[in-house]
């Protein structure tokens, strides 16, 4: 394997391939976790380019070696009271830097993509499943840890946060009318997965997303609600849609998770050489 820090549009990310590569590739995305940086996905990313993919990680913005003011990525219990906006910021500034790099790293990189896909995890993988709603060049996706409703999800996490504050003797959260303000909510409506379900019926790329059945940070049922939605749209092609919900796991990646991206990614994307 051979890696390679290439800057685009400002943000430095790490490209992972195979060293005997053709011009023509499929790539694929990885996003990291809150609190995490892209270092946490270099196991991953090895494993992707032994596939023969291009694997591409960056930084999400405020993370990592982009870090302006770590205080914006604590939630309300830590003293964060923009955490809801903060978050959501994030993820539009994730999205729109993939769109950069679809733009402009096969320039860079004297290639050109057979293949696009991105696969996220917590953080990552909300910022994955609004990218796949709003840029019809992903043609495949796995959102792991994440929530297509950004809205229910984070009501729960509220109501999650307030009975730990109440447990721990803490302050009481402002109300979540404060934390979740009406122009937070007008973005959410335009961009959320949960509100893109045209984008969906039009196209019928394949989508797995993963949860944990004891996640409380992220609960599965802020993607079932999103899978039950969509799966009208997927009718006569139900195997490009899944929803795959760990009974036993927490807010955690897990190696059946990890293989199960890699799978599930290699499945839809024709590969020069697979070596699972």
């Amino acid at each position: 394997m051979h890696s390679e820090d290439v800057l685009v549009g400002g943000v430095m990310c790490t490209v992972t391939f195979p060293k005997h590569s053709a011009k023509h590739v499929p790539v694929c995305f990885l996003l990291h976790q809150r609190l995490g940086s892209k270092s946490d996905m270099h196991g991953i990313a090895q494993r992707f380019a032994q596939n023969g993919f291009f694997a591409v990680c960056f930084d999400a913005p405020n993370h990592g070696d982009r870090i302006v003011d770590s205080n914006r990525n604590k939630h309300w219990l830590d003293g964060n009271l923009t955490y809801a906006i903060d978050m959501y910021s994030q993820m539009i500034a994730t999205h729109r830097e993939v769109q950069t790099m679809l733009d402009c790293l096969p320039a860079k990189l004297g290639i050109t993509f057979s293949t696009v896909a991105l696969v996220g995890f917590s953080q990552g993988g909300h910022s994955s499943l609004l990218a796949f709603a709003n840029e019809p060049r992903i043609d495949v996706c796995v959102s792991a840890l994440s929530a297509g409703d950004y809205k229910q999800c984070t009501q729960l996490k509220y109501e999650y946060l307030s009975k730990v504050a109440q447990a721990k003797q803490r302050p009481e959260l402002e109300p979540f009318q404060t934390l979740y303000p009406p122009a937070l909510e007008n973005v959410v409506e335009e961009m959320d997965p949960i509100h893109k379900l045209s984008t969906y019926s039009r196209l019928q790329r394949p989508l797995l997303m993963i949860n944990g059945a004891k996640d409380k940070l992220v609960p599965a049922q802020c993607n079932r609600s999103v899978y039950e939605k969509i799966k009208q749209e997927y009718q006569g092609f139900e195997q490009k849609l899944k929803h795959s919900v760990y009974p036993d796991l927490k807010h955690q990646v897990s190696k059946e998770m990890i293989d199960e991206c890699l799978e599930w990614v290699c499945r839809w994307t024709p590969l020069p050489s697979s070596n699972l």
